[in-house]
């Protein structure tokens, strides 16, 4: 079942990949690259610099609480964060090797400003793919609206930082946020039946 919505996520995407080289996607990259106010591109930097250590820290902070508080719940919301993190960042690096598109910069060199380079290809977007795994597992364990309504916005941002630094199309970016949200939906319900099946077994042990 598992390898079923992945190749279904696959062709989803895929897709969405094949539109790519429609006007819309090039003019609203265009339009986004083309915002080169000092606050708007330092802002995408710092945004982008410190979206690795959010997206581990997070996590981390969960898992130390819990720790500390002895709160089993927030070890196991920890441990599903995480794993979410793990997984939609190997599956999005097998898509860019699948799809192997090239960066907004490298296609159009006289109409995108390359604010940063990159290795790899362009879709879809990492970066975007794990803030929005991130957003959404926070808001799948986290019914809070001081929750979600900036974890999304942080997500959101991510996701125009990168095409403001030219290194990827809107596809590039509405499929990382597709990708992130449903890995951390399915991972969701895959941690919650794996939980369920240890709890039951250590039930039936005593």
């Amino acid at each position: 079942m598992r390898n079923k919505l992945i190749f279904i996520g696959v062709i989803f995407i895929c897709s969405i990949q094949q539109v790519s080289g429609q006007n819309w996607d090039v003019n609203s990259l265009k339009w986004a690259n083309r915002m080169d106010g000092k606050f708007i591109v330092n802002s995408s930097k710092g945004l982008v610099n410190t979206e690795p250590f959010i997206i581990v820290g997070i996590p981390i902070a969960i898992a130390s609480y819990g720790y500390f508080h002895k709160d089993k719940t927030s070890i196991e919301n920890a441990i599903y964060i995480g794993s979410s993190m793990v997984e939609v960042v190997m599956l999005s690096t097998s898509l860019k090797m699948i799809v192997d598109r090239k960066r907004p910069y490298e296609k159009y060199p006289d109409e995108i400003t390359a604010r940063t380079k990159e290795s790899g290809s362009s879709f879809p977007s990492n970066h975007t793919s794990a803030a929005f795994a991130l957003a959404t597992s926070l808001t799948m364990k986290y019914h809070k609206w001081y929750i979600i309504v900036p974890s999304y916005a942080w997500a959101s941002s991510i996701g125009f930082a990168r095409m403001n630094q030219g290194v990827h199309y809107t596809s590039d970016v509405v499929a990382g946020a597709a990708l992130g949200s449903g890995c951390a939906i399915l991972n969701f319900y895959l941690n919650k039946w794996l939980l369920n099946s240890y709890h039951k077994k250590r039930s039936n042990l005593k």
